[in-house]
Protein backbone atom coordinates (compact mmCIF):
# COMPACT_ATOMS: atom_id res chain seq x y z
CA UNK A 1 0.00 0.00 0.00
CA UNK A 2 1.31 3.24 -1.08
CA UNK A 3 1.31 5.91 1.60
CA UNK A 4 0.63 9.46 1.07
CA UNK A 5 3.15 12.21 2.44
CA UNK A 6 1.32 15.09 4.44
CA UNK A 7 2.46 18.53 3.82
CA UNK A 8 2.02 21.39 5.89
CA UNK A 9 -0.67 22.64 3.16
CA UNK A 10 -2.32 19.32 3.39
CA UNK A 11 -2.27 19.73 7.51
CA UNK A 12 -3.82 23.29 6.93
CA UNK A 13 -6.35 22.40 5.30
CA UNK A 14 -7.41 19.20 7.30
CA UNK A 15 -7.38 21.54 10.29
CA UNK A 16 -10.01 23.97 8.65
CA UNK A 17 -13.18 24.31 9.97
CA UNK A 18 -15.76 21.80 7.73
CA UNK A 19 -17.48 24.93 6.46
CA UNK A 20 -14.06 26.11 4.64
CA UNK A 21 -12.62 22.38 3.83
CA UNK A 22 -14.48 23.07 0.09
CA UNK A 23 -13.32 26.61 -0.69
CA UNK A 24 -9.99 25.85 0.28
CA UNK A 25 -9.37 22.54 -1.45
CA UNK A 26 -11.07 23.98 -4.75
CA UNK A 27 -8.63 27.36 -4.20
CA UNK A 28 -5.95 25.40 -3.80
CA UNK A 29 -6.89 23.16 -7.09
CA UNK A 30 -6.75 26.64 -9.08
CA UNK A 31 -3.55 27.70 -7.63
CA UNK A 32 -1.97 24.45 -8.73
CA UNK A 33 -3.39 24.38 -12.27
CA UNK A 34 -3.30 27.99 -12.69
CA UNK A 35 0.72 28.35 -12.19
CA UNK A 36 1.87 24.34 -11.98
CA UNK A 37 5.29 25.12 -11.43
CA UNK A 38 4.64 27.36 -8.29
CA UNK A 39 6.75 26.37 -5.17
CA UNK A 40 3.75 25.39 -1.98
CA UNK A 41 4.59 26.33 1.44
CA UNK A 42 3.46 27.51 4.27
CA UNK A 43 4.73 30.98 5.93
CA UNK A 44 3.06 33.41 8.36
CA UNK A 45 0.37 30.11 8.94
CA UNK A 46 -1.33 30.17 5.94
CA UNK A 47 -0.46 27.98 2.65
CA UNK A 48 1.33 30.22 -0.08
CA UNK A 49 2.90 29.95 -3.32
CA UNK A 50 6.12 31.35 -5.00
CA UNK A 51 7.02 31.74 -8.36
CA UNK A 52 9.14 34.24 -9.68
CA UNK A 53 8.30 35.68 -5.90
CA UNK A 54 5.99 35.61 -3.56
CA UNK A 55 2.96 34.85 -5.21
CA UNK A 56 -0.15 33.91 -3.71
CA UNK A 57 -1.47 32.67 -0.36
CA UNK A 58 -4.86 31.81 1.23
CA UNK A 59 -6.92 31.44 4.55
CA UNK A 60 -9.68 29.66 6.70
CA UNK A 61 -11.37 32.44 8.62
CA UNK A 62 -14.67 32.18 10.83
CA UNK A 63 -17.18 33.54 7.82
CA UNK A 64 -14.73 33.65 4.69
CA UNK A 65 -11.51 32.42 2.93
CA UNK A 66 -9.08 34.85 1.89
CA UNK A 67 -6.73 35.38 -0.96
CA UNK A 68 -3.84 37.12 0.30
CA UNK A 69 -1.91 38.76 -2.79
CA UNK A 70 1.82 38.73 -0.89
CA UNK A 71 2.45 42.18 -1.48
CA UNK A 72 1.08 45.19 -0.41
CA UNK A 73 0.35 47.01 -3.54
CA UNK A 74 -1.69 44.56 -5.94
CA UNK A 75 -5.41 45.72 -4.01
CA UNK A 76 -4.46 49.13 -4.19
CA UNK A 77 -4.67 49.39 -7.91
CA UNK A 78 -6.26 46.12 -9.07
CA UNK A 79 -6.28 45.72 -12.76
CA UNK A 80 -9.77 44.34 -13.00
CA UNK A 81 -12.77 45.23 -11.04
CA UNK A 82 -12.46 44.00 -7.26
CA UNK A 83 -15.35 46.12 -5.51
CA UNK A 84 -18.30 43.34 -5.58
CA UNK A 85 -15.69 41.61 -2.68
CA UNK A 86 -14.51 42.79 0.81
CA UNK A 87 -10.75 43.47 1.03
CA UNK A 88 -8.09 45.11 3.08
CA UNK A 89 -4.63 46.23 2.03
CA UNK A 90 -3.41 42.68 0.98
CA UNK A 91 -6.41 40.39 0.66
CA UNK A 92 -9.75 40.00 -0.89
CA UNK A 93 -12.62 37.87 1.05
CA UNK A 94 -15.23 35.51 -0.75
CA UNK A 95 -17.88 34.15 2.07
CA UNK A 96 -18.29 30.48 2.51
CA UNK A 97 -21.89 31.43 1.67
CA UNK A 98 -21.21 32.37 -2.44
CA UNK A 99 -19.41 30.14 -5.08
CA UNK A 100 -16.02 30.45 -5.50
CA UNK A 101 -15.44 33.19 -8.47
CA UNK A 102 -12.95 30.39 -10.42
CA UNK A 103 -12.41 32.69 -13.15
CA UNK A 104 -11.43 36.20 -11.41
CA UNK A 105 -9.40 33.77 -8.60
CA UNK A 106 -7.49 33.05 -12.08
CA UNK A 107 -7.24 36.27 -13.30
CA UNK A 108 -5.86 37.53 -10.02
CA UNK A 109 -3.29 34.56 -9.86
CA UNK A 110 -2.26 35.18 -13.68
CA UNK A 111 -1.81 39.12 -12.99
CA UNK A 112 0.15 38.43 -9.95
CA UNK A 113 2.68 35.97 -12.00
CA UNK A 114 2.87 39.17 -14.20
CA UNK A 115 4.00 41.41 -11.24
CA UNK A 116 6.42 39.27 -10.59
CA UNK A 117 7.47 39.01 -13.78
CA UNK A 118 8.11 42.56 -14.02
CA UNK A 119 9.68 43.11 -10.62
CA UNK A 120 12.41 39.85 -11.22
CA UNK A 121 12.97 41.81 -14.93
CA UNK A 122 13.63 45.37 -13.45
CA UNK A 123 15.88 43.32 -10.21
CA UNK A 124 18.04 41.82 -13.05
CA UNK A 125 18.56 44.83 -15.34
CA UNK A 126 19.61 47.35 -12.01
CA UNK A 127 21.98 44.20 -11.46
CA UNK A 128 23.51 44.31 -15.30
CA UNK A 129 24.45 47.87 -14.82
CA UNK A 130 26.03 47.59 -11.29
Amino acid sequence: MATKIINEVDAYIQAAPELALPHLKAIRQLIQSTVPKAEEYVSYGIPSYKLNGPLIGFGAFKDHISLFMLNGSFLSNPPFDLSKYPQTKSAIHFSYKDKLPSALIKKIIKARLVENIAKEKIKAEKKAKK
